[in-house]
């Protein structure tokens, strides 16, 4: 689970990655830099950055939306005040318009942000030509409109599904925290981050001054640091890669004291008989239901296995239906579950995502078991055993 974003990785094993927020619309409803600030905004920015995202128009609940003249303006102005004194820090341009991203991938922008998740006909021609990496928030059809976690992880996988078909691969995913959401979801979707860990793509969080630490905390917007560093050390325990802020030096030293704390999520991408296949630790509780729902198991199952969750899960993003079948049989054999599509039971499907949910005793006995199997389970089987005993997919960063 890992993404190149022009040099900078995201992922498992890897440290999290802070991406400096730039604001050149003065609509913004925090740290608005104009004209006479953006070079040196941007080189305090640069300094504990590892990507400055640069954004023309603001996306905050009730503001209305700028032509796409203005922000062209905007972006155009502003990356050329970048470029006479870019250090060399990749830069992420912020927009939901392919004529945007297409005017700053040209101006020397690297990456393209789209709070959208590509709603726009026009960016899947850009990125198509020009094959950047991404950040894709959820969305349905415009920000802030999934209103679930169920909706966020369908709304990502389509986004997901969009970019790949057009030969794009280096992705982060966003939840997309704030943006007009209840206080309710904004807490469940930072509980529930490890069960985005199913989308196969590192997750970058975006807390910083959001609303929603206002209504907990009662401050206004530029007293709301505190809380967002709270909400972020909780955000990288839970497994995000990747903090979007206005205020990276105290952000970096949240995030250091997070990691050193945080258990560590791992995953491994390996190749069985020239197809390749990705195991991913998944730490299970109240929202297993969720990578659930994302396999495609039937109700009845989901609510069985969400009441049998145990503290360790393994999500393996790709088996045929009859290997799937066999290693729900052998784990269930021992104690434990596993989460399949509910078409393969009658092979109407011909692969499926598969949650292994057991002990780490079931699942070290799972292994052992697959190890004499034929198929490609027998290969699983040792990687598997190595992963499970730490022998790969270490936190190697350090």
């Amino acid at each position: 689970m890992k993404a190149n974003l022009s040099g900078v990785i995201f992922g498992d094993n890897e440290r999290v990655k802070i991406i400096g927020a730039l604001n050149v619309s003065p609509e913004s409803f925090y740290k608005y830099s104009d004209r006479d600030r953006i070079r040196e905004d941007f080189l305090s920015l640069s300094r504990y950055s590892d990507i400055i995202d640069v954004g023309a128009a603001s996306t905050a609940p009730g503001v209305e939306m700028i032509s796409k003249e203005e922000e062209l303006k905007r972006i155009e102005l502003a990356l050329k005040e970048i470029s006479e004194v870019n250090p060399g820090i990749p830069i992420s341009v912020d927009t939901q318009r392919g004529e945007v991203a297409e005017l700053a991938l040209n101006s020397g922008a690297d990456i393209v942000n789209d709070v959208s998740g590509l709603k726009d006909e026009e960016m899947l021609r850009v990125i198509e030509e020009f094959q950047p990496p991404l950040i894709l928030m959820a969305s349905k059809k415009k920000p802030g409109d999934c209103l679930s976690i169920e909706e966020i992880i369908k709304s990502l996988k389509l986004s997901l599904d969009l970019a790949l078909e057009r030969g794009c691969n280096e992705i982060l995913v966003d939840p997309g925290i704030g943006f007009g959401k209840p206080l309710s979801l904004n807490i469940e979707i930072i509980r529930c981050l490890p069960a985005m860990r199913c989308l196969g793509r590192p997750i970058l969080v975006g807390i910083s001054r959001k609303s929603f630490i206002g209504e907990i905390t009662g401050k206004d917007v530029k007293e709301r640091l505190w809380g967002s560093l709270a909400a972020t050390s909780i955000s990288v325990f839970l497994g995000a890669h990747g903090i979007r802020t206005h205020d990276p030096e105290e952000t970096r030293d949240c995030v250091k004291v997070s990691e050193e704390i945080s258990r560590g999520y791992r995953s491994i991408k390996s190749e069985i008989d020239g197809h390749e296949i990705s195991l991913i630790e998944i730490a299970l509780g109240d929202h297993v239901k969720y990578i659930l729902n994302f396999i495609g198991v039937d109700e009845e199952g989901i609510e069985i296995m969400s009441r049998k969750a145990k503290p360790i899960g393994i999500f393996i993003d790709r088996l045929s239906t009859p290997e799937a079948l066999i290693c729900k049989q052998e784990i269930l054999s021992l104690g434990g579950d596993a989460g399949i599509n509910k078409r393969c039971i009658d092979f109407e499907t011909s692969e499926t995502g598969v949650l292994l949910i057991g002990s780490f005793s079931q699942l070290k006995l799972f292994s052992e078991k697959l190890k004499r199997q034929g198929m490609k389970l027998r290969e699983l089987g040792k990687i598997m055993e190595g992963f499970l005993n730490g022998e790969i997919g270490k936190k190697e960063w350090r």
